[in-house]
């Protein structure tokens, strides 16, 4: 088994080095932008972008925050 790090919402998709495609014995097809691992049969959409989830706001005064800060 090898290690991996599972990185929940992306802003952007992202391949895997060889290594780790070769060990998950991921097929990447670019004609139809599917990654299949093919112990599982489970299919991964690559190349579009996507949204978990987006919130509209308005602010009333300017407000700073530090990185990974909260309000």
């Amino acid at each position: 088994m090898r290690p991996f790090i599972v990185v929940d919402k992306l802003h952007i998709d992202v391949i895997l080095g060889t290594d780790a495609l070769k060990a998950f014995r991921a097929v990447v097809d670019l004609d139809e932008n599917l990654v299949t691992l093919k112990d599982t049969g489970e299919k991964f959409s690559i190349g579009f972008p996507r949204v978990e989830e987006m919130y509209s706001t308005k602010m009333s005064s300017t407000v700073r925050t530090h990185p990974g800060g909260r309000l």
